[in-house]
């Protein structure tokens, strides 16, 4: 507190010239007031007045210059001691607004921060609250069952080389193309191979599939070509083809495919 007060005096006492806006208008004010009230001291003298002559004027003055110095310093000293007052108020006065604004923002300050603890308590309540529900409900079992990527309709076909039979006319080799799907295919459908080379038409069978009608098998250059009106070809079910080669060179299958009918 002592701190306190001996910077606010302090203060007041730098700040005290600056009143009078310089040091030396305040020079310039002590001289005056010492001036004027000398002066005004010595004409109220009984023997300045009665002095006809500026020497006995001057004569009075001599005599009493004293007390009228004294005078002059002591309303100079006054006067400072005034202005001195004034500068401590004005001191005072902002340092208590300074003060004043600072606790504001401090009182601010202390309740955003208050504001942002409750807020951080009422959420740590909250997760605590959660997480002991999450303790009390137990390990929760998710069962997803995860259903197989759909299928690509696919067909495939392999081929092998054997010996013909002896009744076909001009048959050298004979060639067994085996064609599947993994997909049904809904009759009638249409069967066709194409071959690297010329070949004499077989026969065309459906492996396990009971009584078949079959329209062909049919030839169109190096393409095999045949209908199946009954029954529908069953995913993975076989379809065998046979052609028979003229020269002993097989006949070769480029490519095949089932498609149905519509």
């Amino acid at each position: 507190m002592g701190k306190f007060y001996k910077e606010i005096f302090l203060k007041a006492l730098a700040d005290t010239p600056g009143l009078v806006s310089s040091n030396w208008i305040a020079v310039c004010v002590s001289i005056i007031a010492f001036a004027v009230t000398f002066f005004f001291k010595v004409r109220r003298q009984d023997s300045f007045k009665t002095a006809k002559t500026w020497r006995g004027k001057l004569a009075a003055v001599r005599d009493h210059w004293k007390q009228n110095l004294r005078d002059g310093v002591l309303i100079a000293g006054a006067l400072w001691l005034l202005l001195f007052v004034i500068s401590l108020t004005r001191a005072i006065y902002i340092s208590h607004k300074t003060d004043g604004g600072a606790a504001t923002r401090l009182k601010e300050e202390r309740d955003t921060a208050r504001e942002e603890r409750d807020g951080f308590k009422h959420e740590r309540d909250t997760l605590k609250r959660e997480n002991e529900g999450f303790k009390k409900q137990g390990p929760k079992i998710v069962t997803k069952t995860l259903l197989p990527p759909p299928q690509e309709n696919k067909c495939w076909f392999a081929n092998y080389g054997g010996f013909p039979n002896t009744k076909i006319q001009g048959a050298v080799t004979a060639t067994a193309v085996i064609i599947h799907c993994n997909y049904r295919v809904e009759a009638p459908y249409a069967v066709n191979i194409k071959f690297d080379r010329d070949f004499l038409v077989g026969s065309l069978i459906v492996l396990g599939g009971g009584m078949s009608m079959v329209h062909g098998p049919g030839k169109q250059g190096n393409i095999l070509g045949a209908q199946v009106d009954v029954p529908a070809l069953l995913p993975n079910q076989n379809i065998v083809v046979t052609v028979y080669g003229t020269t002993d060179q097989y006949p070769t299958p480029l490519s095949a495919g089932i498609e149905a009918i519509k």
